[in-house]
């Protein structure tokens, strides 16, 4: 497998192999969840360990646990280790059996850094252990986010990193175990490219947004694909400042505008079906401080 080590800095190395490396992805990771003196850190499917150990490069009195499912992946994140003295409870076993490994609600800091596809999406690679690291077969985000529920304490943070398509997902799996997104950073390949990573910050016990139950948003749904105004305000204040212009391409029943005139924000909105963009106009759009325009 070609087993190799690599420079860390200040003296360390990692052991890797062909099967398990790591990219830079993970290291953003690892500086953005940046751990506290007093933090107590978990890394969830740590493979060779890239992320505890560049905390413990920088801190090695950081109190910090690791699991990996991969024996392989394990065994190497374990000669890593041993080889530069790092204290580190690291753990070969499932995360969603979580309570065999670490006792509920003692870490303040969890860090993940998740297969970037959903089961069934993107072509899968040929070995086993490339389909476990792109795929979610071991591991989904749901899944993720309970483990992460029971095992951080209240206001605990966990980070993850995932591709830009999957942030309504992230959210709402975040959501429903009783974490609010506090923080997010998206990655470019330069400051004219789109966003190929988001690294994300959520936290146990924050303010989270209670959703209606689709389908009962109330007496003003009145499109197929209607989002509650609630939810796409929560996405507005994430990713703008008041003032901003907001432009919406399908802006179908209007909740959009709605958000964005409840948050003072200029928008603009298009929608393809003039029976859509009348009733939005008298039914959605109906406010006294109105800043938008719905062609």
């Amino acid at each position: 497998m070609n087993e190799r080590l690599l420079y860390l800095g200040c003296g360390y190395d990692i052991f890797v192999n062909d099967n398990h490396i790591f990219g830079t992805d993970a290291v953003l990771l690892s500086n953005f969840a940046k751990p506290k003196k007093t933090d107590k850190c978990l890394d969830i499917g740590t493979g060779n360990g890239i992320i505890p150990y560049l905390w413990l490069r920088d801190n090695k009195n950081l109190d910090v646990s690791a699991i990996e499912i991969q024996e392989e992946a394990y065994l190497l994140a374990k000669k890593t280790a041993e080889k530069n003295d790092f204290k580190i409870n690291l753990k070969h076993g499932d995360i969603k059996q979580y309570d065999k490994h670490f006792s509920k609600g003692v870490f303040t800091l969890i860090s993940c850094n998740p297969p970037y596809f959903a089961e069934n999406d993107g072509v899968k690679a040929p070995k086993e252990h490339r389909v476990i690291q792109r795929h979610e077969i071991s591991l989904n985000i749901n899944e993720l986010a309970f483990a992460a529920k029971n095992l951080l304490n209240f206001g605990g943070r966990l980070c993850i990193c995932i591709r830009p398509e999957r942030l309504f997902e992230v959210a709402t799996a975040f959501r429903e175990n009783s974490m609010s997104i506090k923080r997010i950073r998206f990655v470019c390949k330069n400051k004219d490219a789109s966003p190929k990573l988001v690294l994300i910050e959520a936290k146990k016990g924050a303010k989270v947004v209670e959703l209606p139950p689709q389908g009962k948003q109330g007496d003003n749904r009145f499109h197929p694909t209607q989002k509650p105004v609630t939810l796409l305000k929560q996405l507005i204040q994430i990713f703008t400042n008041e003032g901003d212009v907001v432009i919406d391409p399908t802006a179908g029943s209007g909740t959009t505008l709605r958000a964005c005139m409840e948050l003072r924000r200029n928008s603009y909105g298009f929608e393809i079906s003039k029976e859509f963009c009348k009733k939005a106009k008298e039914e959605m759009l109906n406010y006294e401080d109105n800043q938008l325009s719905l062609f």
